[in-house]
């Protein structure tokens, strides 16, 4: 007969081996038995919701670190997972909350201090109007930097920001930044390129172009149909079809190609 902690084990592997293998029923069997388990194994649930985090499971993660935050000892470890899956899944303000505990037990933490720069930053996207989340955001990102603990991901979390307050001075300085990371940017050297005067400027980069539009072509029918509502094909389908008699079409059509 298996010790507590070895079955506890057993059940966390069959979980993920269920994971790996897309069996959703097995999953949420193998998750609710984790979940039901009493005494919580802390250790096993903590490593079980980081693995299921990593790999983008966070409603799974999210239900199993609960178990630890309403049931167990008091953790920052648990309340930053926690905060983790929230902001990672999509619900950046149920994250705050968690991160408030733990900077509670540690101030000023760096993990602390990440997880409140990316929820507030993504609270933001959310609103752009809202200018008190706005500054959080900066404030946390800019604390960051100022720490030396930004990478590129954060940069641009920050640039993205000042491109709407259209703070070019900030937007340099992120700029430059960047480029003593990555001096083979092409998106931050195109960037720092269109802060110059117009005189002064070189043309866009083939690289530039090129990242440009790789970075847009997994979304660019999304963005195009769902928040654009691009209809013009269409609205031309059903003018010919009111119009045209049945069955008839035209011998040739011309496509002028000039979207952009």
């Amino acid at each position: 007969k298996p010790s507590y902690p070895m079955k506890t084990a057993l059940i966390a592997d069959s979980l993920m081996t269920a994971f790996r293998a897309g069996d959703k029923l097995k999953m949420n069997k193998y998750l609710a038995m984790l979940c039901e388990t009493r005494p919580i194994n802390e250790a096993q649930n903590r490593n079980t919701a980081k693995s299921l985090a990593s790999r983008g499971a966070f409603q799974e993660a999210k239900a199993l670190i609960l178990v630890n935050v309403e049931h167990g000892s008091p953790n920052v470890e648990d309340d930053l997972i926690l905060a983790l899956t929230l902001y990672r899944g999509q619900n950046p303000w149920e994250a705050i909350e968690p991160l408030k505990r733990a900077d509670a037990r540690k101030p000023d933490q760096p993990e602390v201090l990440n997880g409140f720069a990316h929820a507030y930053f993504q609270m933001w996207t959310a609103d752009v109007a809202d200018e008190a989340t706005r500054d959080k955001a900066i404030f946390y990102l800019t604390t960051l930097r100022r720490l030396k603990l930004v990478d590129a991901e954060h940069l641009w979390m920050l640039h993205s920001i000042y491109l709407t307050t259209e703070d070019s001075v900030e937007r340099k300085s992120v700029l430059d930044e960047l480029l003593l990371q990555n001096p083979k940017d092409p998106l931050a050297d195109h960037l720092s390129e269109a802060l110059r005067p117009q005189s002064e400027r070189q043309r866009c980069s083939p690289e530039y172009v090129r990242t440009l539009f790789d970075q847009a072509s997994d979304t660019f029918d999304r963005e195009l149909l769902d928040k654009l509502d691009y209809r013009v094909p269409r609205r031309i389908a059903e003018c010919l079809e009111q119009t045209q008699p049945r069955g008839k079409c035209f011998k040739r059509a011309l496509d002028l190609g000039c979207g952009t």
